[in-house]
């Protein structure tokens, strides 16, 4: 069995709304931090397409592209 992570701990012990509902159901709490996480992964990587010019609205290279 795996320690259980301070921050997990630190919200069992504590006695406010959010403790209470981490405490209940941590790992719905970890899959929401983690659908926030991939959704930031894509925007960035949406920029990064963007600024590399590879969308079809954004074509600053064009000329020296081919």
């Amino acid at each position: 069995m795996e320690k259980e992570n301070p921050t997990a701990l630190q919200a069992k012990e504590n006695k406010s709304a959010d403790g209470m509902l981490f405490a209940i159901n941590p790992l719905s709490v970890e899959r929401h931090i983690l659908r926030i996480q991939a959704g930031q992964m894509l925007n960035a990587a949406e920029m990064f397409q963007t600024a590399c010019g590879r969308k079809g609205d954004h074509d600053h290279n064009k000329s020296s592209a081919n």
